[in-house]
């Protein structure tokens, strides 16, 4: 089965690079801890996560779209699961104190950034649910996700 298609937008790219920037935090450089039990994550570890990155964000760089697999569509739904639950957890504080130096940001900007993410996300996951619903390993995966 066919994954998504990710254009290369100014939105999807800051959408992409806020995702993979909260991934990295967890799967690589593993300076915050995630409020879920990321092992959970059917699939995604810190190898995946990096391979999954490279190809979106270097495609996006090269302004290519991008298609992804199933599997790949799979892990890119839960690094934005994990996003979501981090920019909603008390983990958020620590990602405002991380990203206002780092973005050259007030807290008020980050304030919007994170808003403005949550709803693109919530749209994304959205269009996922729906491509999907009819397939019965992404029903395994919303499965898991619902558990944490």
């Amino acid at each position: 089965m066919s994954g998504i298609t990710i254009h290369p937008t100014s939105t999807g790219n800051a959408f992409s690079m806020i995702s993979f920037m909260v991934g990295e935090l967890v799967y690589i450089y593993k300076t915050i801890d995630p409020p879920v039990d990321i092992t959970k994550y059917i699939g995604l570890n810190e190898k995946t996560f990096k391979n999954l990155q490279n190809k979106v964000l270097s495609a996006l760089h090269s302004k290519e779209v991008v298609n992804l697999n199933f599997e790949e569509s799979m892990l890119l739904y839960m690094v934005i699961d994990l996003s979501c639950k981090c920019l909603v957890d008390k983990i958020n504080l620590s990602l405002k104190e991380l990203a206002i130096p780092s973005l050259e940001i007030s807290g008020e900007e980050y304030d919007k950034l994170r808003i403005n993410y949550l709803r693109y996300a919530e749209s994304f996951i959205q269009t996922i649910n729906e491509k999907f619903e009819k397939n019965a390993a992404f029903v395994k995966y919303q499965y898991a996700i619902k558990a944490l």
